[in-house]
């Protein structure tokens, strides 16, 4: 199904995810319906997150944040995807 959404986010915004950005003082969990993240920060750390058979089950992110390190979450799709739709309450 088309999703109106993520076709504004991929055609005005962001399309290749959320490039590296600061966070401070809150807690984020991402839950993946479809598709997934690849997450990368400064202190060195890569994991991939999703709901695919790729990700290994792990389709939650639960992200404490503080201060001094960025952090980016770049979309990890398949061509036979078709969209990443993700919740993120904060």
């Amino acid at each position: 199904p088309w999703d109106p959404i993520r076709y504004f986010q991929r055609s005005f915004i962001l399309p290749e995810g959320f490039p590296a950005h600061p966070h401070r003082g809150f807690i984020t969990v991402t839950y993946f319906l479809k598709g997934g993240f690849v997450h990368r920060d400064s202190l060195g750390i890569k994991q991939a997150y999703g709901a695919e058979e790729r990700h290994g089950g792990k389709h939650t992110q639960w992200l404490h944040t503080g201060a001094g390190m960025l952090h980016e979450e770049m979309f990890d799709i398949e061509p036979d995807d078709g969209g990443v739709p993700f919740l993120q309450p904060s």
